[in-house]
C-alpha cells in the first residue's frame, strides 16, 4: 500500500473533510497525525489546517476530491 505524502490529496473517511496534505506528524508513543489544508476559501481565506490520526484518511484522486477512492483503507502505511 502506498503511503501519503505532502501534496497528495486526502479525505478523512469520518468527517468527509477533503484538501491537501501539508503536514505529516510522527510521535514517540507510535502515532501518527496528517494535517490536511481544505482548497476551499472563507471569506477570501484559506482554512486552518485539520488534524487527523493517519489511519483513519485516505488517498482520493486529484480530479475530484469527495469520490474515487483507490481503497477503503487508510495509504498511509506500508504493508
Amino acid at each position: 500500500m502506498k503511503k501519503l505524502k505532502l501534496g497528495d490529496s486526502a479525505k478523512d473517511i469520518i468527517t468527509n473533510f477533503t484538501g491537501i496534505v501539508t503536514a505529516i506528524t510522527e510521535y514517540l508513543d507510535g502515532y501518527t497525525q496528517i494535517g490536511i489544508q481544505s482548497e476551499k476559501l472563507k471569506d477570501e481565506i484559506p482554512l486552518d489546517i485539520q488534524w487527523f490520526y493517519a489511519n483513519r484518511v485516505i488517498e482520493t484522486t486529484k480530479e475530484n476530491n469527495s469520490i474515487g477512492f483507490k481503497d477503503g483503507r487508510s495509504e498511509f502505511f506500508d504493508e
